[in-house]
C-alpha cells in the first residue's frame, strides 16, 4: 500500500551537486554529452563524471530532468543527482518527470530568468517502497510510456516529412538552370546594420531581435522598446523589409524573417537589413531564398565561428549568389511558394497538436503514478 511506503528527503537518497563548467567551454563537435539547462544537450571536449546520473535544470528550462550513464560534462547552473542510496535510478527520474516542475514552479526566483536553489531539491520528499516494488513500478511505467514515444516519434517524422516537401519544392524553382545567378549585392542597394542602444522594457515602438525571427516572420511574444526619436527615424521598417541574422549559434545564424508591417518597429544590431532594388529582387523571393537550404549551406562555407557564436557580416552577405529571373517570376515563385507554405504549415500545426496531447498524456501518466 502507498500509504505505507516510508518517505525521504531527495538530499537522503542521492548526491547533489552542480556543473563547474561556463556554456561556453561546450563544443556542439565535441565528443561528451554536455548538460545545460537547455532541453538538449550540446557537446563537450572534456568530462568531469562517469557514471550514473540524473541532471536537473537549475534555470531556463527549469526543472527539465534526463538521465545519463557514462562520461558526461556539466554546467554549472544544472544540478547533478549522483550516488543513490535506497532508490532505483530509472524509477526516481520517473518520479521527478512527473512532480518537480509542479513542485517548483511556485517556489522559483527571479523574473527574466527564472531558477531554483539547491535547498529547493534537497527538501523533495521521495516516496520509497522497496527497490523491488520500485523496479515494478518502472516496468510498468515504461511499457505505457513505450507505447505513448512510439506516438510521438511517429508525429515527428511526420513534422520533418513536411518540412522535407516543401524544401524539395522550394529547391526546384532555385535549381533551374534557366535562372542566371547574381550576387545579392548587385540586386541591392546597400545594407545595413540595426542599432546598437540598449533597449528597453516599455517604450514607444519595439525593437526586432534575432530571437524574435521565427520561420520566415517575426513574432511579437517577446519584445523589448524604444522611445528614442533619432533611433527610430534612423532603423524604422518598411512593410517588406527583409532582416539577417548576421550572429548567432552556427545552426541558426543567417536566418532570415520578412517584415509585414504588423506595428512600427525598429531593428537591433544583430540585425541586418537589405535595402533591395525593389525592381530587380522581389522580398518574399529573396526571403525563401536566404531560409533555404541552399543559402544555409552557403553560409555555413563563409560564416566566422567562435565558440558557440557564428558571424555573417554585411561584406558577405552582399557576396551570395541567387538565382536571379525576371521580377514577374519572382513574384509568381513566391506566390506558389507561399500557398504551398501555408499548407504545409496548417499540417504542421496538426501535428503538433497532437504531439502537445502526447505529451500531456505521458505527464499525466507520470503524475497519476505517483499521486498522493
Amino acid at each position: 500500500m502507498k500509504n505505507k511506503w516510508q518517505t525521504k528527503k531527495l538530499s537522503e537518497v542521492c548526491e547533489i551537486r552542480t556543473g563547474k563548467k561556463d556554456v561556453n567551454q561546450g563544443n556542439p563537435n565535441g565528443r561528451y554529452p554536455f548538460f545545460t539547462c537547455a532541453k538538449n544537450h550540446t557537446y563537450s571536449d572534456t568530462y568531469s563524471y562517469d557514471t550514473e546520473a540524473l541532471l536537473i535544470a537549475g534555470n531556463g528550462d527549469v526543472g527539465h530532468v534526463s538521465h545519463y550513464k557514462g562520461k558526461f560534462e556539466v554546467y554549472q547552473r544544472t544540478y547533478v543527482l549522483t550516488d543513490f542510496k535506497g532508490v532505483d535510478p530509472i524509477y526516481l527520474f520517473h518520479l521527478l518527470q512527473g512532480k518537480l516542475k509542479d513542485e517548483v514552479s511556485g517556489k522559483k526566483l527571479g523574473n527574466t530568468m527564472p531558477y531554483i536553489k539547491k535547498s529547493m531539491l534537497e527538501d523533495f520528499i521521495v516516496p520509497l517502497p522497496p527497490l523491488t516494488t520500485q523496479k515494478e513500478i518502472v516496468k510498468k511505467l515504461l511499457s505505457t510510456l513505450g507505447i505513448i514515444e512510439k506516438a510521438i516519434q511517429s508525429e515527428r517524422v511526420k513534422t520533418e516529412r513536411i518540412q522535407e516537401l516543401f524544401e524539395a519544392y522550394l529547391l526546384s524553382f532555385l535549381q533551374s538552370p534557366e535562372y542566371e545567378a547574381k550576387l545579392l549585392g548587385d540586386l541591392s542597394e546597400k545594407v545595413e546594420y540595426g542599432t546598437s542602444k540598449k533597449s528597453q522594457k516599455e517604450g514607444k515602438i519595439p525593437v526586432l531581435r534575432m530571437g524574435n525571427i521565427q520561420n520566415g516572420r517575426f513574432n511579437w511574444d517577446d519584445l523589448v522598446y524604444t522611445s528614442d526619436p533619432e533611433e527610430i527615424k534612423r532603423y524604422s521598417l518598411k512593410e517588406n523589409d527583409v532582416l539577417f541574422n548576421r550572429t548567432n549559434s552556427p545552426e541558426l545564424v543567417g536566418k532570415t524573417a520578412i517584415y509585414k508591417g504588423k506595428m512600427p518597429s525598429i531593428f537591433a544590431g544583430y540585425l541586418i537589413r537589405i535595402h533591395r532594388k525593389e525592381k530587380e529582387l522581389d522580398a518574399e523571393y529573396l526571403n525563401y531564398f536566404l531560409n533555404s537550404p541552399i543559402a544555409r549551406k552557403h553560409g555555413k562555407t563563409i560564416m566566422t565561428s567562435s565558440v558557440n557564436q557564428a558571424n555573417i557580416n554585411g561584406t558577405k552577405l552582399k557576396k551570395y549568389p541567387i538565382p536571379a529571373p525576371d521580377i514577374k517570376v519572382q513574384r509568381l515563385i513566391a506566390k506558389k511558394l507561399n500557398s504551398a507554405k501555408k499548407l504545409t504549415d496548417d499540417l504542421d500545426e496538426k501535428y503538433r497538436k497532437k504531439l502537445e496531447l502526447l505529451d500531456e498524456l505521458r505527464v499525466s501518466v507520470l503524475s497519476k503514478t505517483f499521486a498522493n
